[in-house]
């Protein structure tokens, strides 16, 4: 399995009642080493998708470019530090 396809079955099998994991971004741009293909999973709680968590997926299809495939994993929105 390609790496693009182990992250989809990471991202999608956290999908539990109460979790809303859905794709927000899925496409390709050219770049100066071919295309690149970009993909953005959100994860956040029911009712609550002002805030949550974004996996990022790149990967470019070009063998032996600056780069195969990176991960990046953010927070977005804000939520009060535990007490």
């Amino acid at each position: 399995m390609e790496v693009e396809g182990y992250f989809r079955k990471i991202l999608e099998g956290v999908a539990r009642p109460g979790l809303v994991v859905k794709a927000v971004k899925d496409d390709n741009v050219p770049g100066p080493n071919g295309v690149i293909h970009t993909l953005v999973y959100s994860v956040s709680s029911v009712g609550d998708d002002a805030r949550g968590n974004l996996y990022t997926l790149q990967t470019a299809e070009k063998t032996g470019g600056a780069f195969q495939a990176t991960l990046q994993a953010a927070k977005y929105g804000s939520a009060p530090w535990p007490h």
